[in-house]
């Protein structure tokens, strides 16, 4: 947390996180910060930052000893994960899908782990829930089926399950 960011206000996402450093990703202080300018970090207006900074810090003042971060490259919509299908990020983008849709669905942010070097959502999903929310199954449902086109599951390996907790 820095109040007094030449960038207005800043804080610190925690690059590299466990993902990063299981794919040999080396660095750190990737800050999300104001004054509208970057060079590598996620840069904003002041009006915006004041407003995230301020939950971040009454987080850190109540107690919480960190805040998660869910960064996407941008909407994930089925739409948009058609439009770039041909990407060769299509693969991450699939890992990070599966969080997105739920946070779409519940407005809750997703639990993600990472499991054998990939991003993994960990929920405990009650089936009332997928029915209450049938988007996230839908979803789930179509993620596998572009990763079963692949012969991959969403986790990258060849088998037939998924990193789920139901």
């Amino acid at each position: 947390m820095n109040p007094n960011s030449k960038f207005y206000r800043a804080f610190n996402i925690g690059y590299p996180n466990q993902y990063d450093r299981a794919h040999g990703f080396t660095g750190n202080y990737l800050m999300v910060h104001g004054a509208c300018v970057s060079a590598g970090c996620y840069a904003m207006t002041d009006e915006q930052i004041a407003e995230i900074y301020q939950f971040v810090e009454a987080a850190m003042k109540n107690g919480q000893q960190q805040v998660s971060i869910n960064i996407f490259p941008f909407r994930m919509t089925n739409e948009n994960m058609r439009r770039h299908k041909d990407s060769e990020y299509q693969d991450f983008w699939l890992q990070l899908k599966t969080g997105y849709d739920y946070f779409e669905a519940t407005h809750q942010p997703p639990n993600i782990s990472v499991v054998d070097g990939r991003y993994a959502l960990y929920h405990k999903l009650s089936i009332c829930m997928l029915i209450i929310f049938p988007e996230i199954l839908r979803n789930l449902l179509v993620n596998l089926a572009i990763a079963k086109k692949d012969n991959t599951n969403l986790n990258g390996q060849n088998d037939n399950c998924i990193f789920l907790a139901v």
